[in-house]
């Protein structure tokens, strides 16, 4: 099943103070993103058979006050023990989210909006535990790779001697 969002829908919802609707910042502002099929489940059942009209809205089908968003977001995050943050956030949060997942990032950026990588590059925000993992998947010397990259490399010839005491447990 294909459900199709654009997102203006989503923007206007929170794009005013006042509840008013404003366009998108740029033509790119209308874009398709691919979306999980447990989102578009999520989604379906929200709309409830609506065909039109807002995907988020109040009970009158107006666009929601930006400001009630932000307080119904508050409660939420105190809720569930997480600290303060407007929803921009979110936008953070995805972006280190897809990178920790190794979606490429000329896909992030299309998917976000961004109209370069260096803006999307400045979103990721990658947590400690992930760095240490991922440092000692890559590293020179992990042992998953150590003996592929003295193959490659056999002009450094203190690589194999490396190989052979780490073998020996010597290091």
């Amino acid at each position: 099943m294909i459900l199709t969002l654009r997102a203006e829908e989503f923007l206007s919802a929170v794009a005013s103070g006042n509840g008013q609707e404003v366009s998108t910042k740029t033509k790119k502002g209308y874009r398709e993103v691919n979306i999980e099929p447990a989102l578009v489940s999520m989604l379906t059942a929200h709309l409830d058979g609506r065909k039109a009209g807002r995907v988020f809205q109040t009970r009158n089908g107006t666009p929601f006050c930006k400001s009630n968003v932000r307080r119904k977001l508050r409660e939420i995050l105190k809720k569930v023990n997480l600290p303060a943050a407007g929803l921009h956030a979110f936008r953070h949060g995805r972006v280190s989210v897809l990178q920790a997942n190794g979606v490429p990032g000329d896909l992030v950026k299309e998917w976000i909006g961004h109209s370069s990588l260096r803006t999307t590059s400045g979103y990721r925000h990658f947590r400690d535990d992930f760095r240490t993992r991922t440092a000692g998947k890559v590293g020179l010397f992990a042992a998953e790779n150590l003996a592929k990259n003295c193959q490659m490399i056999p002009m450094v010839p203190i690589l194999p001697e490396l190989q052979h005491r780490l073998r020996r447990g010597k290091i």
